[in-house]
C-alpha cells in the first residue's frame, strides 16, 4: 500500500504573504484580539530523540505550497521566524481554537476559511505524552472537513522542535456549506516517524536470489485473489512493454503468481518483510514478499536491478497485492502478500545484477478519534463571470474565483459522445505576471448541475488578479460581495 505525502515548501512565503496584505488593515486592538484567540495553548518539554531505523522509500509527490496567512497567528514561533511580515495576514482566517484530544495526541483547529465549496483549516498537533509521535513528517490520515466534503488532505507546513508542535494545512472540497453553518474537522489515524531509503542492497544478485529456494511453482492468479495492483513504466519511449500492455496482461490473468517457498528469505536491513518466493518466468522477474506486522503492511517496498557499473535500471513493473486485505481504516489497508514483477529487457543477461530495494517505513501508527465542530462563515468577496459556453455535452454557466479556489459551474452531461470528459482550460494571471497554480481539483455531478473545484496553492488577493481566460478567451470578471 502506498502513502503519499505532499510536502509544503516555504521558499516563496515572503512574496506570497506580502501579496495578501495589500487590502487588509486592522487597528491595534483588532490585532491583539485575534492573536489572543488564535494560537496553540499547550507546550510539552523537549525530549531526547531515539535513533530511528532507516528503511525504505516510495514515491513522494511534492507540491509547492506556501504558508497561509493564518499560520503566523497560529504559531508564535512562526511569527518570530518570519518577523519581517505583518501580522495583518491573520485576517484571512476565521479564528477557531477548538481542541480535541485522544490517545495522548492533541489536535487544535486554529483557524479556517471557507468559500462554500472549498475549505482550508490550519491545525496544530502535539504529542502530550512525550513519545515523539508528532514530527515534521507526521501524516494525519482519514481526515474530513464536514461530512458532505468527503475526504480531505493534511500537510505539514511548519514544525517547532522546541515544543514538538506541527502546524498542518487541511484541505477539503466538494461540499456546499452555507454561511455560518456548523462544520466538523476530524481525523482518525496518525502515522509517525517516516524514514526513507533508496536503492539499498538486498544482499543478493538475481542468480543468488533465484537459487535461494526451490524451483518456482506458479499459476495464473485465482479469481478474486489479486486485491489491488500498481503498474509503472519509467521510460515509456524506450520500454519494451507499455503500461497498456502490462494492464492487459494483468486483466487477462496471464501474469503468474508464485507459490511461496517453505521458508522465507531475509532482506538485508529490513526486519518487517521477507522474500516469500522468487522466479524468472520468460522476461518477467517475480519477487514475492510478505509483511509480518500492521506497520509492515503500512510500509512500502519496491525492487530494481543495479548493474556492475552501479547504474540502476528503470524497468517497467507491476505490483500485485494478493488477498485477503486487512482494513485498518478508510484510507489505510494492506495485504500481507505482495508480488513485484520486473519486465526484463530482451536478450540482456541480468543474472549478475544486484537486486536493490526502496521504500518508506513508519515508527508508529496511532488510531483514535479527533473531531471538533464549529460554525464557519464563508468568505464574501468573489470575482465572477456569467457565460454560456457549450463544451459538447455540457455547458459552462459561470466561473467564480474566491481567495481559496476556482469554481466552474454548469449543466448537462459532462461525457460527450466519445466517452471523454471535455474540461475547460482556465488561466489566471496576476498583476505581476504570475500564473496562479492549483494543488487539487474535485468534480461533482448531480441533478443540480456540474461543479468543478480547483484549490489555489496560495491564499489569493483578488485585487491582484489581472486577467482570466477560458480556453484562450478572456473573461469579463465582475467583483461581487455576497
Amino acid at each position: 500500500m502506498r502513502i503519499f505525502d505532499d510536502k509544503r515548501c516555504d521558499d516563496t512565503i515572503r512574496l506570497a504573504i506580502d501579496r495578501e496584505l495589500g487590502s487588509i488593515q486592522l487597528d491595534a486592538s483588532q490585532k491583539s484580539a485575534i492573536l489572543a484567540q488564535c494560537r496553540p495553548s499547550l507546550t510539552v518539554a523537549p525530549r531526547r530523540r531515539p535513533v530511528r531505523r532507516v528503511l525504505a522509500v516510495a514515491a513522494s509527490f511534492a507540491a509547492v505550497m506556501v504558508l497561509s496567512a493564518g499560520t503566523l497567528a497560529a504559531a508564535p514561533e512562526l511569527r518570530e521566524s518570519l518577523k519581517g511580515l505583518s501580522e495583518d495576514t491573520i485576517a484571512i482566517l476565521q479564528p477557531v481554537n477548538e481542541v480535541s484530544e485522544d490517545q495522548g495526541i492533541r489536535m487544535e483547529v486554529l483557524g479556517a476559511v471557507n468559500d462554500g465549496g472549498v475549505a482550508v483549516a490550519f491545525l496544530s498537533l502535539q504529542d502530550t505524552t512525550g513519545q515523539g509521535r508528532v514530527s515534521d513528517t507526521v501524516l494525519l490520515k482519514d481526515c474530513q472537513i464536514s461530512d458532505d466534503m468527503g475526504g480531505a488532505f493534511a500537510n505539514v507546513v511548519s514544525y517547532d522542535e522546541t515544543t514538538e508542535t506541527a502546524i498542518l494545512r487541511l484541505e477539503g472540497m466538494g461540499g456546499d456549506a452555507d454561511a455560518g453553518e456548523k462544520i466538523t474537522v476530524s481525523a482518525s489515524s496518525l502515522l509517525s516517524g517516516e524514514q526513507q531509503v533508496s536503492d539499498e542492497s538486498t544482499g543478493y544478485t538475481v542468480s543468488e536470489l533465484l537459487a535461494s529456494g526451490p524451483a518456482a511453482e506458479y499459476a495464473a492468479p485465482e479469481e478474486g485473489m489479486v486485491m489491488g495492483s500498481m503498474a509503472g513504466v519509467a521510460d515509456p519511449e524506450h520500454a519494451e512493454i507499455s503500461m497498456e500492455e502490462i494492464e492487459q496482461l494483468k486483466d487477462s490473468g496471464k501474469v503468474p503468481v508464485l507459490k511461496p517457498w517453505a521458508e522465507s528469505l531475509k532482506i538485508d536491513g529490513v526486519d518487517w518483510a521477507s522474500v516469500a518466493a522468487a522466479a524468472k518466468i520468460g522476461n518477467q522477474l517475480h519477487i514475492q514478499y510478505n509483511t509480518d506486522s500492521v506497520l509492515g503492511g503500512v510500509n512500502s517496498l519496491s525492487f530494481r536491478l543495479k548493474d556492475a557499473s552501479g547504474q540502476v535500471l528503470d524497468l517497467p513493473m507491476l505490483e500485485l497485492n494478493i488477498g485477503p486485505r486487512t482494513e485498518l481504516s478508510q484510507e489505510l489497508y494492506y495485504t500481507e502478500t505482495n508480488e513485484y514483477v520486473l519486465f526484463l529487457p530482451e536478450g540482456q543477461d541480468v543474472s549478475d545484477m544486484e537486486v536493490v530495494y526502496s521504500g518508506t517505513t513508519y515508527e508508529s501508527l496511532t488510531q483514535g478519534e479527533w473531531s471538533t465542530t464549529f460554525r464557519l462563515e464563508k468568505v464574501k468577496e468573489r470575482l465572477q463571470s456569467k457565460l454560456n459556453l457549450d463544451l459538447g455535452g455540457w455547458t459552462v454557466e459561470s466561473v467564480t474565483i474566491s481567495p481559496v479556489a476556482l469554481t466552474v459551474r454548469g449543466s448537462g452531461d459532462m461525457w460527450d459522445i466519445s466517452g471523454e470528459m471535455p474540461m475547460p482550460e482556465i488561466s489566471i494571471q496576476l498583476q505581476d505576471g504570475t500564473q496562479v497554480e492549483t494543488s487539487a481539483a474535485g468534480t461533482s455531478v448531480s441533478d443540480e448541475g456540474v461543479t468543478l473545484n480547483s484549490m489555489f496553492n496560495e491564499i489569493l488577493d483578488l485585487s491582484q488578479v489581472k486577467s482570466v481566460t477560458l480556453n484562450g478567451e478572456a473573461l469579463d470578471m465582475e467583483y461581487i460581495t455576497e
